[in-house]
């Protein structure tokens, strides 16, 4: 709970104020973890401009506004830019941008590169190429692939698993792009201009044999040298119900947190997860990522279902200190130990728009999107596990600034789904087979003070507090 206090009092206890989380910059380099690593396009490790044409490779849109209309990022992306006639560029020379990987798992690794291209001039046709490749491998013509260039022309960004080794023509083959990775290291991934207006939102290098990425893809990979020094598990979870009569309906002890997005229907779901975060105060936060596990999935794909599909999920922070002390169940204490208020339903959900599948954006913030494979639980061996990651905020950092924010100790996260009919959850809490809601913390854990100093700084609060008869409130 935050104390409230005068401005004198402030003064005095400057030094026994807890701390909030900061949000500190860490070297990139993606760690590959079962023969996959997957890199956004605006969280690079180098890049290299052409002067003095000055093409780059921006952030768009912090950096630069974009050009062409291009849909269905997973957030931001980097596009060369200016798109322009001429401009440089090659597929060994800059502008270039680059994403260091750590591989740990040597083998025969496919790159799929999610991107897209202006297509508002000429077609497109101006902007459908680019170039890629691994720096550490390189040995001249014949033996491995020193560059590939891709074609695609679509302003819509997608998957692209194809191209042509070593040919620099108007129209490449669509062959895998691999690499035999021999060794463990540190390899360096590099896309470069063919043609500016193109546009790299993602990509994936993992093991040859593993199925093509679809939809938004996987989460971004964790980073080299980020320690995780916490693990949280939710406090709270629930979901509720437009109509069918069960707008007052509270699920708080359901074993799933169930998504579903019919507009304004009475299948509409929202999904609710609390964590308590006081722990982290005081941490230096580089990343932070929601882990889920996958429990329903009836469109995930199944011998009647022969075209299933991805889902895109909607992940929305609550503004700190409003309604945070929502109930799970009829038989929970709120989080002050007091008489509980109603449990959570449609209708006291808080930030939530009771008449459709929005959020009210007065009191929540969209921090941004995560996709579900078309995978369903009932017919897989493994656990489908998704993420949401800090490199994937839609805007920078968004996820780490709603966490550094938190003033009362509670972070509550809302789920809200992108059409779709059928059923979808997330195992819940009470799920008793499988992974509930995990949030993740990575960087430097708060310091303990010595106890001598606690003893110190401890009377030195006290005795200021009884010069200034201090008074104090919680909130």
């Amino acid at each position: 709970m935050a104390i409230v206090r005068n401005s004198l009092t402030c003064l005095c206890l400057t030094a026994l104020a807890v701390a909030l989380p900061t949000v500190a910059t860490a070297q990139i380099v993606y760690l590959e973890s079962g023969g996959v690593v997957v890199g956004e396009g605006e969280h690079f490790s180098n890049r290299v401009d052409v002067m003095p044409q000055g093409d780059s490779w921006l952030v768009v849109p912090s950096e630069d506004p974009g050009a062409g209309t291009l849909n269905g990022a997973r957030g931001r992306f980097v596009q060369a830019l200016p798109d322009q006639a001429g401009g440089g560029g090659g597929p060994n020379l800059p502008p270039e941008v680059q994403y260091q990987v750590a591989i740990n798992t040597p083998g025969t690794y496919q790159l799929y590169l999610r991107w897209a291209n202006n297509t508002n001039v000429g077609g497109g046709g101006n902007s459908d190429s680019i170039f890629t490749g691994i720096v550490e491998i390189k040995d001249g013509a014949g033996g491995q692939a020193d560059w590939y260039e891709l074609v695609r022309n679509s302003n819509t960004f997608g998957w692209d698993g194809g191209g042509q080794a070593e040919v620099n023509a108007a129209g490449a083959a669509n062959n895998p792009i691999t690499w035999d990775i021999a060794a463990p290291g540190t390899y360096t991934v590099r896309f470069s201009q063919r043609e500016d207006g193109a546009a790299v939102d993602a990509f994936v290098l993992q093991d040859s044999s593993l199925p093509a990425p679809t939809g938004f893809g996987p989460a971004a990979s964790l980073l080299e040298g980020q320690n995780e020094f916490a693990s949280l598990s939710a406090d709270a979870d629930s979901y509720v119900r437009l109509g069918g009569g069960q707008n007052d309906d509270n699920f708080g002890v359901a074993d799933s947190l169930l998504v579903k997005d019919s507009g304004g229907g009475s299948t509409t779901r929202k999904s609710y997860i609390r964590f308590d975060i006081s722990s982290l105060q005081g941490a230096t936060l580089e990343n932070a990522q929601l882990d889920l596990e996958v429990s329903v999935n009836n469109n995930g794909g199944s011998p009647t279902d022969p075209t299933p599909s991805d889902y895109t999920i909607n992940v929305y922070g609550l503004n700190d200190g409003f309604g945070e002390d929502w109930v799970e169940g009829s038989n929970e204490t709120n989080v002050a130990g007091a008489t509980p208020p109603n449990p959570l339903t449609w209708e006291n959900a808080p930030a939530n728009d009771t008449s459709n599948n929005d959020i009210d954006l007065a009191n929540a913030v969209l921090l941004g999107q995560f996709g579900v494979p078309a995978l369903n639980p009932d017919l897989e061996n493994d656990p489908i596990l998704v993420s949401f990651n800090n490199l994937m905020s839609i805007e920078e950092d968004a996820l780490l600034n709603f966490l550094s924010d938190d003033t009362d100790g509670l972070a509550t996260f809302i789920l809200t789904r992108d059409g779709g009919s059928n059923n979808l959850g997330f195992a819940s809490r009470e799920n008793s087979t499988m992974m509930g809601p995990t949030l993740r913390a990575f960087g430097t854990a708060a310091a303990v003070p010595e106890p001598s100093s606690l003893l110190i700084w401890g009377l030195v609060g006290a005795a200021c507090c009884v010069a200034l008869r201090f008074r104090r409130r919680y909130s």
